[in-house]
């Protein structure tokens, strides 16, 4: 294998070491280790293929977050209600088959719906994935447990059967969105902010800006109008995203970001919140920058 340092104007960086390395593009720890991360978060990935698009269907891709190991890239949209998947339950055996529930519509915002039809089909953090607890630290490096309605509806939303079919062929899983910690890793980190989320109690989070606020239930006016976390439809196609964490105002309650930018608690049979899926990338795939005709930098899986 040929050794050296290589340089190219298509991935626009140097790589000193092994030319496999060049040959993977630019991979999820060059972008968690990059000092800007705002020439990343948020850039268009085209070309992501799901599973079946017949089931599982977004309007486009937009890369969300690195860590040493993945890119985790999020729809661009709240997706079409025909695509919010079924919930599935444990059969005997224990194993997860997919059911009739489906989060129901009912609301003025065409891509918005309640989490309601599907709750009994979960039982609680016992329905929730190991690999998927680390986007939950705080919760359960705490030890926390619990059968409430809003962890039941996070159970649902990081249900990674159900969310099968967006997890195309160069997908680990994917899940029905953010965490409360994985929204604030992906923020903080553009926008070298420090907002932060705790869990304060089995029932859920509270959230703050900074270190010397307070522990609130909400915080105004907290995320920039920006498409990565503002989808470009506003209040059109959903009032706000649907996040995978519950509220500890009320067991009933679990977290959304709203059109006005505002981080607000809802009730899981509120309807006017989207979702958009959040998919984990295999951690052997790097992506490859281009440059369309406009000049507008974008993504594609490196073949």
């Amino acid at each position: 294998m040929e050794t050296g340092a290589i340089t190219t104007n298509e991935p626009s960086y140097v790589i000193e070491g092994k030319l496999d390395d060049y040959l993977r593009g630019i991979t999820a720890d060059l972008i968690a280790n990059s000092e800007d991360k705002s020439e990343y978060y948020g850039a268009e990935l085209k070309g992501y293929k799901t599973a079946d698009e017949t089931k599982a269907k977004a309007d486009g891709w937009q890369i969300f977050y690195a860590d040493e190991n993945n890119i985790y890239i999020i729809a661009n949209e709240y997706i079409e209600r025909q695509y919010i998947p079924y919930s599935t339950k444990k059969d005997a055996n224990g194993n997860r088959v997919v059911t009739t529930n489906k989060p129901d519509g009912g609301s003025a915002y065409p891509r918005g719906a309640a989490l309601t039809n599907i709750l009994e089909d979960y039982k609680g953090t016992d329905d929730i994935e190991a690999r998927l607890k680390k986007w939950s630290n705080s919760y359960f490096s705490k030890g926390y447990t619990s059968t409430n309605a809003n962890i039941k509806a996070v159970a649902y939303m990081l249900d990674t059967v159900a969310w099968k079919d967006f997890a195309g062929d160069n997908a680990e899983y994917a899940i029905g969105g953010p965490t409360l910690e994985l929204l604030f890793k992906s923020y903080n980190e553009k926008y070298d902010t420090g907002y932060m989320a705790e869990a304060t109690s089995a029932v859920g989070y509270q959230i703050k800006k900074t270190e010397s606020d307070s522990w609130s239930d909400f915080i105004l006016g907290m995320i920039q109008m920006d498409e990565l976390y503002i989808a470009p439809s506003g209040n059109k196609n959903a009032y706000a995203l649907r996040i995978a964490s519950p509220a500890a105002s009320s067991s009933l309650n679990v977290y959304r970001l709203d059109a006005n930018t505002h981080m607000n608690i809802d009730a899981y049979a509120g309807n006017n919140a989207g979702f958009r899926p959040i998919v984990c990338l295999k951690n052997t795939i790097g992506l490859q920058k281009n440059t369309d005709d406009a000049g507008k930098i974008y993504y594609t899986i490196k073949e």
